[in-house]
């Protein structure tokens, strides 16, 4: 009975632990590079040693976080590799590693994809993650067997998924695969149409609204308007790029229609995407007053985001600058970092009031040095204060 009490907790706790931070893969490394051709994700490798400092802190302060287990977990398959023992040695005669940590980003094929050394911080390490994945296209060797005829449902699937990760159109296959099919219905070609449905101004999402209820019996609710918001925010992304209002419009519609409870956020966020993207001052306003109003709450990234697009871009709108000093201020309120300081400081001082913009900065450098600590950014903010 006791066995059987210890190992329920120990499931328990290894569940838990999986669950706050990243599931590092338990197998060989030839099984990791199988499952990753299987997936077409990338490895994610920490080379590390027993012995290395910065390592301990990578396995005891980031790894365990929720934030980058949802990131490592949904896009790599995570192993962990000690360079001085077991399958570490082989890895470092193929990959050497002259300094500990090392990151690597692996395909299934073997090849490097990106690499990187020395610990870093959770946000600065969950955009390793991103800037690795943003070099990967998996697309690439499906391409290769559709250009030479293959058109089974498999090779289209993937390669549809492929695409669509690396942030290239899938419109023409995922149509040209369709227009040849004699029933849409098929649980397939109905899984096609969802993930090839990434724009709502295509003739593909037009079959995802036909068969609306059949893809949610199928796949489920959750997963289906995922991909609803996903194909309505690429949308926004090309209205900003091509500065299409007609598109804009769309995507805002689409969501009204099928995700109500959302469309007020969406519209107030989509709408400061594509006046950010075309750069109108009075439309960004708009819609930002609203946003901070309606919907900001807590949001302290999202709000400094906000101070920070106002103070690079619209600085000569007075009534922005309002705004991004109130954003900037409820931002450091939530949770104060430098970087939130020197913004508001400055958005203070944008808008006249030098005196209160040099004690946030001297407040907050005080601060500093009761933790032991410098800031360059606050300090350099003072030095441009005192010369202007």
């Amino acid at each position: 009975m006791k066995k059987l009490i210890s190992l329920t907790l120990f499931c328990a706790t290894l569940s838990f632990t999986f669950a706050q931070g990243i599931d590092f893969f338990q197998g060989k490394w030839d099984e990791a590079l199988k499952l990753a051709q299987e997936q077409n994700k990338l490895v994610f490798v920490d080379a590390y040693t027993t012995w290395c400092g910065p390592c301990k802190r990578m396995s005891a302060q980031v790894f365990p976080q929720k934030e980058v287990g949802d990131y490592y977990n949904a896009h790599f398959i995570n192993m962990k590799l000690d360079m001085e023992r077991g399958e570490g040695l082989e890895f470092r005669k193929k990959y050497p590693v002259s300094a500990f940590p090392t990151f690597f980003w692996i395909d299934g094929d073997g090849q490097v994809v990106h690499t990187t050394k020395g610990a870093r911080q959770v946000k600065d390490f969950i955009e390793l993650g991103k800037t690795a994945f943003g070099k990967y296209d998996g697309s690439a060797k499906f391409k290769v067997q559709y250009d030479e005829g293959a058109r089974d449902y498999e090779t289209v699937y993937n390669y549809v998924v492929a695409l669509n990760k690396a942030g290239k159109s899938s419109l023409k296959v995922v149509n040209d695969y369709l227009k040849e099919q004699t029933d849409l219905t098929t649980p397939e070609n109905l899984r096609l149409i969802l993930v090839g449905a990434h724009q709502v101004d295509s003739k593909i999402f037009g079959y995802l609204e036909e068969h609306k209820a059949a893809l949610i019996g199928l796949e489920g609710e959750d997963t289906v308007n995922k991909q609803i918001r996903a194909a309505a925010n690429e949308t926004v992304q090309r209205a900003a790029k091509y500065e299409s209002a007609d598109l804009l419009e769309e995507a805002v519609a689409a969501v009204r229609k099928h995700l109500p409870d959302e469309a007020g956020q969406f519209e107030a966020e989509s709408g400061m995407t594509y006046a950010k993207g075309v750069r109108d001052a009075d439309m960004y306003y708009g819609y930002t007053k609203t946003y901070l109003k309606k919907y900001a709450g807590d949001r302290a990234g999202k709000l400094h985001g906000i101070a920070v697009t106002i103070m690079k871009q619209f600085a000569s709108h007075p009534e922005l600058l309002k705004l991004g000093e109130d954003a900037a201020r409820r931002s450091v309120e939530v949770r104060s970092t430098d970087k939130r300081l020197v913004t508001y400081a400055t958005l203070v001082y944008l808008n006249g009031d030098k005196n209160r913009a040099v004690k946030i900065v001297d407040d907050a450098i005080e601060a500093a040095q009761a933790e032991d600590r410098q800031s360059r950014e606050l300090i350099m903010l003072k030095r441009r204060f005192s010369a202007s």
